[in-house]
């Protein structure tokens, strides 16, 4: 500026032209300056230049490729990981495989929401007037903004999956608890969309192989993706409208908005989050895939190797997906039930003299069937121990029959 000055003091004009010169002058530094700071804060926002993407494998095992991040901060332990959970739903499905959802690993999500159009007297609903499974982008999109609006203060991570999804909330916790949520990171299950298929260059942008998470096994933005997602979702960075593929596009614009993607196999190679349910996991490449048109798929989206058997999965495993309303409730069950005994259990086992049944009594299923509903040790080991049943013992067991009646 100082050097403008001084040239229009060397021009011979007038004092009032020099004086119109000197605010012109003023002017064009003035929007200079303003065009300066307006495209840094842009490409500081990340929102019109791609940042190249980093790959981030799992804690203790170093990054992979790209620009290192601070690694320190990175991996920086959270003693307690709190946790939004996003379930998408519909109206059809509150009272199935929603509401199995909610009754099972949802209720260790530290807050969760259905996202769905409809309200409900049971579940906690997200209503969001956005249908269809032609339109989830558009579904997704309003939900993550709202979630940095109305949870951002009280979580670090928000997790978003659908209503036939099963989250091993234990293990999601302890693998996210290794990383700093106040960096940019998106966990889930990597996937290749290639330049060929619509879905990877439908928007005329793109025009190379993408890397994404595919949206059925479930994935996980740190606070700060989130906060990112919420600023710039709305620009040049990320697709407008509804329609698209939502997981495909969320990738997409989280890696224009310089968000990192996290490695989530184990130190073993062992996937933890998971597309499909787990009897297709353990069988994949088994010789009856190459029947399972539904998932034949994924071969042309495989970005990582499938491995097969016992090694198909970690044993920190994360998600399964494509599960019925009994598979879920089977997998609380065997996941939070069922459990070899070992030194040290409680016994559930009930006294011998009770469990077992003589042999006179097997013809007699009418005395077996009273007998088998009787909790009342003394009088079951009675009923069961008893030649004759007499007017004393009858009068007892009818009692307590009566009274158990009268209970339930």
């Amino acid at each position: 500026m100082k050097h403008i000055f001084k040239m229009i003091n060397k021009w011979k004009f007038g004092k009032k032209t020099r004086n119109i010169l000197i605010v012109y002058a003023m002017i064009f530094a003035s929007g200079l300056y303003i065009l300066f700071i307006d495209y840094a804060f842009v490409n500081n926002q990340i929102i019109i230049f791609e940042k190249n993407l980093n790959f981030i494998n799992a804690p203790n095992y170093g990054l992979v490729t790209g620009k290192k991040p601070p690694v320190v901060d990175l991996i920086k332990k959270q003693s307690k990981v709190r946790l939004l959970c996003l379930i998408l739903t519909e109206g059809i499905h509150h009272k199935t495989k929603a509401a199995s959802v909610f009754s099972t690993w949802a209720k260790r999500c530290d807050n969760v929401v259905f996202v769905t159009e409809e309200d409900d007297e049971v579940l906690p609903v997200m209503k969001v007037n956005v249908t269809g499974r032609e339109n989830l982008w558009g579904k997704v999109k309003i939900s993550l903004e709202r979630a940095y609006r109305e949870y951002g203060a009280h979580v670090d991570w928000v997790l978003k999956a659908d209503h036939d999804t099963f989250i091993i909330m234990e293990n999601l916790k302890e693998f996210l608890r290794g990383f700093n949520s106040s960096h940019a990171l998106f966990a889930g299950s990597l996937y290749l969309c290639r330049s060929e298929i619509p879905d990877c260059n439908e928007n005329g942008i793109e025009d190379k192989n993408e890397i994404f998470m595919t949206g059925g096994a479930g994935y996980v933005l740190s606070k700060e993706a989130i906060r990112r997602f919420a600023f710039g979702n709305s620009s040049m960075a990320c697709r407008s409208g509804d329609a698209g593929a939502e997981d495909v596009e969320l990738s997409r614009c989280l890696r224009h908005l310089g968000v990192d993607f996290i490695d989530t196999r184990d130190k073993y190679g062992r996937n933890r989050f998971f597309h499909f349910s787990p009897e297709d996991a353990l069988t994949l490449m088994g010789p009856r895939m190459e029947q399972r048109y539904d998932l034949n798929w994924m071969f042309l989206y495989q970005l990582l190797p499938y491995l097969s058997g016992n090694d198909c999965c970690s044993s920190n495993t994360i998600s399964f997906h494509h599960l019925t309303e009994e598979q879920i409730l089977m997998m609380e069950f065997l996941l939070y039930r069922l459990r070899p005994h070992t030194s040290g259990d409680e016994s559930v086992n009930v006294p011998v003299e009770q469990a077992i049944i003589p042999n006179r009594i097997l013809d007699d299923s009418d005395t077996l069937e009273i007998a088998m509903k009787i909790k009342n040790e003394t009088l079951r080991t009675a009923l069961l121990n008893s030649e004759t049943i007499d007017v004393k013992l009858a009068s007892e067991i009818n009692h307590y029959l009566t009274n158990i009646k009268n209970i339930s």
